[in-house]
């Protein structure tokens, strides 16, 4: 330390620049790791040889007031891959009704005390970004254990069922609109200050708090009050409904165009209009009349398979399957369609269309799902099976 103080430790690594300062209790309780250094004494071989060499060095500066070393002994486990810890069958002796908590459910509030006061006082180990949690692979691996807090035990889905979180009772940042308030009145709300306040005085801002919905309400001016009758399946719904799925829909605003223009013929990338519309499997007799009706006019297919929620699959994955079933159908009802009607001097044109991100899913790493390359060529085997097969008298 750059007080003179130190401390002798060992450490296990096929890296000697890693930057590994020490975890005894001296060293993780100092907050500014930039006060310490380091130095090498001595390298072994082996952990037993390692062990023997660190206990020497301390029985010659245990006595010196400016050594922190608390005993005289080796303590601690080894690092790295020499950690006990790191074997499952050992990690499993501490683990689940084996921990130290578990075991002593009578010392839960003692050890939380403790370790609270370490936070208070900045110099809990895991603090900062010795956070395990900082981690990315950490976080990961918690996830896929379905051992995460904020899995088993959130915090705040626990306080607010205790009726204890620290934002219930009207205590929230934005309870009663009051953080929306001030930033449109700091101009720094991110939907403008003209337009908020506009909004505002008309009693329509729905950011605000309860108040202008339940005036609007009382006064039979909301949204959901507006009623509004859709020209295609005649629903009555309300105004937000209409707008979301009825009328004002992608979709039927598609059939009313080849409805007032018959010659129209139409290139069918059908994915848009099932994520449009969020649609859901199996298809009612009215959505499955609407797609015949696409079919009908299109000349031309874009080979892309989508769900309700992502407009581009990976199409090999099992959860995917029945959404395949429902393309490979659409597409055949399409040849068929077009077979009809065409001449022998008339080209049916099918383009094999996946799209590179942000339309192929995407992990952590950015990396792609599934190869779009074996996608695009077990699209094109399906086609010419479909093709075949409305081929045969």
């Amino acid at each position: 330390h750059t007080n003179g103080k130190y401390y002798i430790g060992r450490h296990s690594t096929d890296n000697i620049d890693d930057g590994y300062i020490g975890s005894g209790m001296w060293v993780s309780q100092i907050k500014d790791k930039s006060t310490l250094s380091r130095e090498v004494i001595v390298e072994a071989t082996t952990i037993d040889e390692l062990i023997v060499l660190e206990e020497k060095y301390i029985a010659e500066h245990i006595n010196n007031e400016l050594c922190m070393n608390m005993s005289n002994a080796s303590t601690g486990f080894a690092t790295g891959d020499l950690n006990p810890m790191r074997r499952l069958e050992v990690k499993q002796q501490f683990m689940g009704k084996n921990h130290w908590v578990n075991k002593n459910p009578d010392r839960i509030e003692e050890f939380r005390e403790r370790q609270n006061k370490l936070v208070d006082s900045g110099t809990h180990i895991f603090q900062g970004e010795n956070a395990p949690m900082k981690k990315p692979e950490n976080r990961k691996s918690a996830s896929e254990r379905l051992t995460h807090r904020n899995l088993t035990d959130n915090p705040s889905t626990r306080l607010s069922a205790e009726g204890k979180h620290h934002w219930q009772d009207g205590k929230s940042p934005n309870a009663g609109g009051k953080l929306n308030k001030k930033l449109i009145e700091e101009g720094r709300h991110n939907f403008g200050t003209e337009f908020n306040n506009r909004m505002v005085a008309e009693g329509k801002n729905p950011w605000v708090g309860p108040a202008a919905n339940l005036k609007m309400l009382a006064e039979g001016n909301h949204p959901s009050q507006i009623k509004m009758t859709c020209e295609h399946c005649n629903k009555t719904v309300s105004k937000g409904m209409y707008a979301r799925w009825h009328g004002d829909n992608y979709l039927f605003y598609t059939l009313d165009v080849i409805a007032q223009v018959p010659h129209l013929r139409l290139c069918a990338d059908l994915s848009h209009f099932v994520v449009d519309r969020e649609l859901s499997l199996p298809l009612n007799d009215l959505d499955q009349q609407y797609f015949n009706e696409i079919i009908q006019r299109s000349d031309s297919f874009q080979g892309r398979i989508s769900n309700n929620q992502q407009i581009q699959i990976a199409i090999e994955f099992e959860q995917h399957a029945p959404w395949v079933a429902q393309y490979l159908k659409w597409w055949e009802d399409g040849f068929r369609a077009w077979s009809k009607r065409s001449t022998p001097n008339d080209t049916l044109r099918f383009l094999v269309e996946l799209g590179p991100p942000p339309y192929a899913i995407t992990n952590e790493q950015q990396r792609e799902l599934s190869d779009r390359w074996s996608e695009g060529l077990l699209i094109r085997q399906w086609v010419e099976s479909l093709w075949e097969k409305i081929s045969q008298p």
